[in-house]
């Protein structure tokens, strides 16, 4: 999916802007009105039936054009809107930060390889979990200390621009 958004930039951005309009949104968000939801007031909507059901925050959600489940009770309203507006929150000084790990890849590589050896018996509890883990943890940390500092070294990086 990203591949084709990347492909079809103008497209994808027509795509947002046309499901981020309230009527579309909610034809996406909840169904048709009238048959699958109907509004209660400007924001907040009832399901009809059980056909769609779902949550918009799993694929469009906009905390803008979201309307409120009309059954929930006032305290949880309330804390939805709360965590709707963005001014509640501190941006957190990693963001923007993306960690390229070309420089490790191979690392990464190795490391998910014995994870993946060690990761299901440990997780499923069919082994002695303090040898296992420390086979685990001789044949991972070189690894995992490495892909660390690359990560730490471009975090540092990234905070001296900002």
């Amino acid at each position: 999916m990203r591949a084709r958004c990347e492909q079809h930039k103008e497209r994808a951005i027509q795509f947002l802007d046309w499901a981020n309009q309230k009527d579309n949104y909610d034809l996406l968000a909840y169904g048709i009105k009238d048959k699958d939801w109907e509004a209660v007031g400007d924001d907040q909507y009832k399901f009809k039936g059980t056909g769609y059901t779902w949550f918009p925050y799993v694929w469009i959600w906009n905390p803008t054009t979201d309307r409120q489940d009309a059954s929930q009770d006032e305290t949880a309203k309330k804390l939805n809107k709360w965590a709707a507006d963005a001014s509640n929150f501190t941006v957190d000084k990693l963001s923007g930060f993306t960690f390229n790990n070309a420089a490790v890849s191979n690392e990464i590589s190795q490391y998910t390889s014995i994870e993946a050896k060690y990761y299901t018996a440990l997780f499923n509890g069919v082994v002695d979990p303090d040898s296992y883990w420390a086979k685990f943890k001789a044949e991972a940390a070189p690894l995992a200390k490495k892909i660390q500092a690359e990560e730490q070294k471009q975090i540092d990086a990234f905070l001296q621009k900002k």
